[in-house]
């Protein structure tokens, strides 16, 4: 069998190398295509291109003959571009995906002391700055030109491994490594070698796991709306995508995390789980404390994460044309939205658009949360069984949008920490959940016999009416005049009779 990731126009699903012996002039048909939203060519290979467990080679094949070859559209499946996705083995991968080459690492490359691997099964554009200022030693999560491509180890590896070695090896200090990819596909000699634990830090996997329907939204919101743009659909239909299990980017989407769980649990000297959620918070105290964790985990000192935690919540003057210029940049974040991607708004929109599904994706999500909820991993159950609770464990709308902010300032949208009005705020700016912007007018605080009027009537709502008292109770004596002498003579000749 061959394998296509041509992409057709808008209207018609993608190919994701599904391959049918009988197809019909219709869907064979492809000149009604947006020139657009298509490349002019696409690439297929062919069986005979399979051979030592590597992954097909890319060949430019005109679209026609895909179509005459017999692939098929995947049902639900909608791409804008020929680039994304293409389908081997069952699973997912990007079309720049080089098998040969990731066993070239897998086999030659070696983590040296001090190197961090964050794992995660979504992206992390935000949340990946952050995280790269904290391991090689930045202060400022939004400098220019802060994600480089040797960030990116998948990517990095495919093309060309011998290359990425050379370019990682004159990289001093701790190196910070992004992969999506399992256990059994990691692109580095793993379990890591005892000589890669020398007097400095060991080599640390830092495994991101949260609520899957943030997850869910991220990779969603990534797929729509960054640069990389390439799939074309609503959030309802690809939550159809992942909960009828044909998400299989670099693996099953829910075993993804339960196969870095079971790693966990087997080294928990070099790999740990941390909850990615947390760090979407808009709270930074939330944000800081799992950071501190990371920190914790990765023996880097606390006050680095708290000093982070607090420039993330202080966007500079400039951000704009720094966040612009990289790669997988979100037009929201760059124009004055938060920088890391945002829990509480994800968990919202995918609960309201899961309830535009059907009753039969209603089920299937839950069927595909038992993954989670029956593994060993307590934090893996503990995430699916708060997913369960659907809307009701949802923050308020009102939570889920940022309170302060220069954006936020000038619209009007935020809203002033009264204590900083009056001076007397425990927090800083960037620590505190309220604004503390110049240009709020100061509350005038009730009087001292209004505060007392205002309590009373708080304490008198509580007050409920207290149970009577059983010693208070009168007990009337039982009669000892049976029951029926009182009934009714024509009750007591029915009951004789019958």
């Amino acid at each position: 069998m061959a394998y296509c990731d041509c992409a057709p126009g808008d209207g018609d699903p993608g190919l994701v190398g599904r391959k049918i012996s009988n197809i019909s002039d219709e869907e064979g048909d492809w000149s009604g295509h947006n020139p657009h939203s298509l490349a002019e060519s696409t690439r297929c290979s062919s069986d005979s291109e399979l051979s030592m467990g590597n992954y097909p080679s890319v060949v430019h094949t005109p679209r026609s003959t895909c179509a005459e070859e017999g692939y098929v559209p995947a049902p639900g499946i909608r791409y804008t571009k020929s680039e994304p996705l293409v389908e081997m083995d069952g699973n997912l991968f990007p079309s720049f995906w080089r098998s040969s080459e990731v066993q070239i690492l897998q086999n030659e490359w070696a983590a040296r002391e001090g190197d961090v691997f964050v794992v995660s099964q979504f992206p992390i554009w935000g949340l990946g700055r952050l995280l790269v200022a904290l391991v090689e030693g930045g202060s400022d999560p939004w400098r220019d030109g802060l994600l480089e491509p040797i960030h990116f180890l998948d990517c990095m590896a495919s093309m060309g491994a011998r290359t990425f070695m050379d370019e990682a090896a004159k990289r001093q200090g701790r190196r910070f490594f992004k992969s999506y990819s399992i256990p059994s596909a990691f692109p580095c000699k793993y379990p890591f070698e005892e000589n890669a634990k020398g007097q400095g830090p060991s080599p640390k996997i830092v495994v991101l796991v949260a609520d899957p329907r943030h997850v869910i939204t991220t990779i969603w919101t990534f797929f729509t709306k960054s640069k990389c743009h390439f799939f074309d659909g609503s959030l309802t239909d690809f939550i159809r995508w992942v909960a009828s299990g044909k998400f299989r980017i670099f693996g099953e989407f829910f075993q993804h995390a339960v196969s870095w769980a079971r790693e966990a649990a087997e080294h928990p000297e070099y790999i740990q789980l941390f909850d990615a959620g947390r760090l979407g918070s808009l709270d930074p105290k939330e944000v800081r404390a799992e950071l501190e964790n990371i920190a914790d985990f990765l023996d880097i000192p606390r006050e680095r994460a708290a000093e982070l935690v607090a420039a993330t919540f202080r966007r500079p003057t400039g951000a704009a044309e720094a966040l612009a210029k990289d790669t997988c940049s979100l037009p929201s974040v760059v124009e004055g939205d938060h920088l890391l991607e945002q829990t509480g708004r994800n968990l919202n929109c995918f609960e309201n658009s899961l309830n535009n599904a059907a009753a039969e994706v209603h089920e299937l999500w839950h069927t595909a949360l038992k993954v989670w909820v029956t593994s060993s991993s307590s934090q893996l159950v503990q995430l699916a069984r708060v997913s369960m609770k659907g809307m009701s464990s949802t923050p308020p709308l009102m939570l889920t949008i940022s309170m302060k902010g220069m954006r936020a300032h000038e619209a009007g949208a935020c809203r002033p920490c009264v204590f900083a009005l009056r001076g007397i705020c425990k927090n800083t700016a960037e620590m505190c959940l309220y604004c503390h912007a110049d240009g709020h007018s100061k509350t005038k605080r009730a009087s001292q016999k209004m505060r007392q009027v205002r309590k009373a009537k708080q304490d008198e709502e509580r007050i409920r009416t207290p149970s009577p008292s059983p010693r208070n109770v009168q007990l009337q004596p039982l009669s000892t005049r049976p029951f029926f002498l009182d009934l009714p003579p024509w009750c007591l000749a029915s009951a004789m009779q019958g």
